[in-house]
């Protein structure tokens, strides 16, 4: 459905408060920060997290809460590009790489499940 169709031809959002655009340099670093963060987390915590203290248990949600929210902006921002041009083949390609790098970062931190 297009624009036109839906009325919505003058609406127009500004994301720049999350990113410039799906190739603004911060998604990338962004993006691998909470990667390796995630790898971390799981180097740090894996098979662990049932003898953590109390303390260690809220540092480690903290830094799973980091994670989340950072990674919420990334995809948040992909799935608001492609939706105001759901037929650009590069917004449906940014789209599925940051899903990829979304399944990335959940891969180091399943055993949290």
């Amino acid at each position: 459905m297009t624009n036109d169709k839906l009325g919505t031809k003058d609406v127009i959002w500004d994301l720049s408060h999350l990113y410039n655009g799906s190739d603004d340099k911060r998604i990338t670093d962004d993006t691998v920060e909470v990667i390796e963060e995630a790898k971390s987390i799981e180097a740090q915590y894996a098979g662990k997290v049932k003898d953590l203290s109390p303390e260690e248990l809220l540092e480690l949600v903290k830094k799973i809460e980091y994670l989340s929210a950072k990674f919420a902006k990334i995809s948040s921002f992909a799935q608001l590009d492609f939706s105001t041009d759901c037929t650009n083949p590069q917004k449906s390609a940014f789209l599925q790489k940051v899903r990829e790098n979304g399944a990335a970062l959940q891969r180091h931190l399943v055993f949290l499940n």
